[in-house]
């Protein structure tokens, strides 16, 4: 059994009925991909074809691609050519560029051909030389894994079966088997990052330790298999914590602050990215700054983000988005009701009291809130607060238990009034009405067979 068979066996990439496409540029890399493929017995060898991108960026791009469609005459594979023609007109931008086109008519020949793996010849030189460039570029934890072993693709999947195996050992291979490939010129020129660090940078690191390559590859390697391992638990904490929608993110403080400064960071930064989908623009020093801020701000107050973000604290919750949203503070962070037959201010325009039925409601203002409630059903004291993550009520009408958030959504309620809705909660931590939206299963009619307390909450919108 040779080394890649075993490889490829342990594995189990691949099966005899599977179609798998292997994009080959010409290069000794590919080439060599393509052969170790070919050979493999027929109890491993899945159903083969080939892919090239003829990018005519230079003179000999169309013989590499004659190179390719007689390598697959003599493979006996089917092969499938695209040309680029703008790249000969490109200027700037082109290694991009390339990469974009190879990829998506990969994924186009896959879906064409109903090819279901994509093999790449990345080796252990190339891991090496993203690792180095992720390192240098900064970024995310997770964006400095290097190059995945395997990854969902188009229709299937990628996979990048040589990643073990080093530059060295591919061209030992091709010369013992006598394999005949093309050399992309490209690769001496120092236009680029990463060949800049393939011929100066990688070299010196080996002169310090030969086995530098194989060390940041195993680095990559374990770095994925640590973020693999912590995300199912940080999905998991991150839905207690941040409440996320589309434009904006809310963290409930105290439960965020009750984590360790690095649980803080991470989560914060998993908020952002899952948001926003442009985590580069929030550096760490934002993140630093914010959980700065938080540990010593109190009360409503902002902070500003460079890039046209902010910060809002409105007591325990923090709302992340853009300067062009409304800065909506909310009014307290809670209100106990312990008394009956008194007004409680919540805000300069907002009140609250609970009364006994026999109030003559004609007398309350015209556009008071009201909610009827059995006495022997609660206990005070009452507690007025602000929604909180996780929030459930049982409502009028509707049966067991349902997210606050999704009555809210149903309703169609505009995510400002989300966090400045009131709600009345009973000792137990039962939610008995979110005011102006829901009332809870023990509201009635105000029955005069049944003592009651009357719940008023009224908004005098004239001093707004």
């Amino acid at each position: 059994m040779t080394p890649f068979q075993y490889i490829v066996e342990k594995n189990k990439w691949f099966t005899p009925t599977d179609r798998v496409l292997i994009a080959v540029s010409g290069g000794v890399d590919s080439i060599v991909l393509l052969d170790m493929m070919c050979r493999l017995p027929s109890d491993l060898r899945p159903v083969i074809g080939i892919a090239h991108v003829n990018h005519q960026l230079r003179e000999v791009s169309d013989v590499e691609e004659q190179f390719v469609q007689e390598l697959a005459t003599a493979y006996d594979v089917p092969c499938y050519c695209y040309r680029w023609a703008e790249g000969a007109n490109l200027q700037t931008g082109i290694e991009y560029e390339a990469r974009e086109i190879r990829y998506r008519f990969f994924e186009q020949v896959m879906m064409d051909q109903q090819f279901n793996i994509l093999l790449t010849a990345h080796h252990q030189d190339d891991q090496a030389e993203t690792v180095l460039m992720k390192l240098i570029r900064g970024g995310l934890l997770e964006e400095k894994t290097g190059i995945p072993r395997q990854r969902t693709f188009g229709p299937g999947k990628i996979i990048r079966p040589l990643l073990d195996y080093t530059k060295v050992e591919l061209r030992q291979y091709a010369a013992e088997h006598k394999l005949t490939y093309k050399e992309d010129a490209s690769n001496a020129s120092d236009q680029f990052l990463r060949n800049r660090l393939r011929h100066d940078v990688l070299p010196q690191l080996q002169a310090e330790n030969p086995q530098a390559v194989a060390h940041l590859s195993e680095f990559a390697q374990e770095l994925a298999e640590l973020v693999a391992a912590y995300q199912p638990h940080l999905q998991e904490l991150l839905v207690k914590v941040i409440e996320l929608d589309e434009e904006s993110l809310t963290v409930d403080i105290p439960l965020l602050l009750s984590h360790s400064r690095a649980v803080q960071k991470l989560l914060l930064k998993e908020g952002l990215k899952k948001v926003f989908q442009q985590e580069g623009q929030f550096n760490k020093q934002y993140i630093e700054e914010t959980l700065d801020w938080l540990q010593t701000s109190a009360g409503n107050s902002c902070l500003d983000w460079q890039g046209g973000w902010q910060c809002i604290r409105t007591y325990n919750v923090l709302r992340i988005q853009r300067q062009d949203q409304p800065a909506v503070f909310k009014s307290t962070d809670e209100v106990v009701i312990s008394a009956i037959n008194q007004w409680y201010e919540l805000s300069p325009t907002e009140t609250f009291g609970v009364f006994n039925s026999g109030i003559d409601q004609s007398e309350l203002p015209e556009h008071a809130l009201v909610l009827s409630i059995p006495q022997a059903a609660i206990k005070l004291p009452l507690r007025l607060r602000h929604r909180q993550s996780g929030d459930r009520m049982t409502y009028k009408g509707g049966r067991g238990t349902k997210k606050l958030k999704d009555i809210f959504i149903n309703q169609k309620v505009p995510k400002v009034e989300r966090d400045q809705a009131w709600l009345v909660v009973e000792q137990t931590g039962c939610i008995l009405w979110a005011i102006g939206y829901k009332q809870c299963r023990l509201s009635n009619d105000a029955i005069t067979d049944t003592m009651n307390y009357i719940l008023v909450y009224q908004k005098d919108d004239a001093q707004e």
